[in-house]
């Protein structure tokens, strides 16, 4: 077999396996998170860095930032109709459901949300390099810092031997003592390079 045809059948067998798990993920019939981040790289639909979902989640700020929770809402779902696992899209929308007073919305978004967040612990600890948070966006740290009720201080992008991280100080505010936190950033940051270099 040619290295072209194996790698088409290589990327048609990861789109349906793709397909696959995000059926089960939006229906929530036993999804597998972890798998999903990790296969969801690998397809075509992956893109950190897509223009419409930046435009898209600044205006879903800003329309939250005002109570304007119709427009929040509308846009998020845009967001998640083009990347479904997208953490700030599922933390808005559990946000604006609770406030919507749509109590099941609400609780369907706060399960996605709460397996997606497991699935990034899986990764690892954050506590070093070796065991860094791994991200697929590098819009996922707020949200991860927020869930684990840590507020930024500062951070700044690191590489140590051939990774690239988010290495952020936070602080919990039932405790003042800094935490350092590594999010490794490789995933996105190879996407860039291919695409836009």
């Amino acid at each position: 077999m040619l290295r072209g045809e194996m790698m088409f059948k290589w990327f048609q067998s990861s789109s349906k396996r793709y397909e696959n798990l995000l059926d089960r993920a939006r229906n929530l019939r036993q999804p597998d998170f972890a798998e999903l981040r990790k296969v969801f790289v690998s397809t075509t639909a992956y893109n950190p860095y897509d223009p419409d979902v930046a435009d898209w989640r600044d205006k879903a700020r800003s329309a939250w930032k005002n109570s304007e929770l119709s427009t929040a809402v509308q846009l998020t779902k845009q967001i998640l109709e083009r990347n479904f696992l997208d953490l700030e899209a599922h933390f808005l929308l559990r946000q604006a459901m609770k406030q919507l007073d749509q109590p099941e919305q609400a609780e369907y978004h706060h399960r996605v949300l709460k397996g997606l967040f497991e699935a990034i612990g899986k990764s690892g600890d954050g506590k070093t390099p070796q065991t860094a948070f791994r991200l697929i966006s590098a819009d996922e740290t707020p949200i991860v810092l927020h869930l684990l009720n840590l507020k930024l201080k500062e951070s700044k992008r690191v590489q140590i031997d051939r990774s690239r991280f988010d290495l952020v100080v936070a602080i919990n505010p039932q405790n003042p003592e800094p935490q350092q936190l590594f999010f490794n950033i490789d995933i996105p940051y190879r996407w860039m390079q291919k695409h836009f270099q």
